[in-house]
């Protein structure tokens, strides 16, 4: 039997050389990496960032112009504003002034043909020209 494990000494020996070879050629040999195939999920993400952006700028560009058009309206009611305020200081003139004597007087006299108990009504006749 020392005879027979003789002989299979040199197998494993020859097999352990073999197994060692083929080791020592992958690492020298140097590795070739594959290109990695992206997948779908990278082309839906491109897509999905490209999709909330353009969401993004639509909006944007729509608010902006809502903000200019809301600015408008604002200056036009304020512009509306400064009128009614302005309408109103003339008509609280005119009632301070309708209050007064010679006012009351200006009106008995020319709407309602009113005249003080000492004066003398002249009136002009028309001519028929």
């Amino acid at each position: 039997m020392p005879q027979n494990q003789s002989r299979n000494r040199p197998r494993q020996t020859m097999r352990t050389n073999y197994n060692a070879a083929q080791n020592l050629k992958a690492s020298v040999r140097p590795k070739v990496s594959r290109p990695v195939k992206k997948g779908p999920k990278i082309r839906w993400a491109k897509i999905c960032v490209f999709v909330f952006a353009l969401y993004c700028m639509i909006h944007l560009i729509s608010g902006f112009f809502s903000i200019v058009d809301l600015k408008q309206k604002q200056a036009e009611v304020n512009d509306r504003i400064v009128a009614a305020q302005n309408e109103q200081d003339e008509l609280k003139e005119k009632i301070r002034y309708m209050s007064t004597e010679p006012a009351i007087e200006k009106v008995a006299r020319e709407k309602l043909g009113l005249i003080k108990p000492d004066e003398i009504v002249v009136l002009r006749a028309k001519s028929a020209d």
